[in-house]
């Protein structure tokens, strides 16, 4: 039976490579030098995180060494990414379970975007005051999380 020390060095050590394998994604990206956006204004879209995310999965199930793609192979990290331009190679070589935990990844993004924007608004309303933002939709809508609706603009 397992005592509760070893099960914490356990869990200590798996966070640990998670972050390894994070840290190794995260340099495959290049930063795109974009300033963050005004109060008033969405969030950026994560799209450097969604490619992180996607590395991050790739490289943790192993995908590298399995890509056609000579780059992953020789890396040992995944090169590819979710958008249009990136490098999808081994796609359909991921489980059901690998493409379950990249959706899951996007959708935590997604989500912080969400919160982000909602605390965007409340700041600003607790300056402008409640109300004052009538050319906005309800800060739970879907639409500001896919970016859809421009900055607010105080009345």
């Amino acid at each position: 039976m397992e005592t509760d020390e070893s099960v914490e060095e356990a869990a200590r050590e798996y966070i640990a490579g998670m972050m390894r394998t994070l840290a190794r994604a995260s340099k495959t990206v290049v930063e795109t030098g974009a300033s963050e956006t005004g109060p008033l204004a969405p969030p950026p879209w994560p799209r450097n995180q969604m490619t992180i995310m996607y590395r991050y999965v790739a490289t943790a199930a192993g995908m590298p060494a399995r890509c056609p793609e000579r780059r992953c192979q020789r890396t040992g990290v995944c090169q590819g990414g979710p958008g249009k331009d990136q490098c999808d190679a081994c796609r359909p070589l991921w489980s059901e379970a690998e493409e379950s935990a990249v959706d899951a990844a996007f959708l935590a993004l997604l989500l912080s975007r969400q919160y982000e924007w909602v605390r965007r608004r409340t700041f600003a309303e607790l300056i402008w005051g409640e109300g004052c933002f009538n050319d906005a939709p309800s800060a739970r809508g879907w639409d500001l999380v896919l970016g859809t609706q421009a900055a607010l603009t105080p009345c």
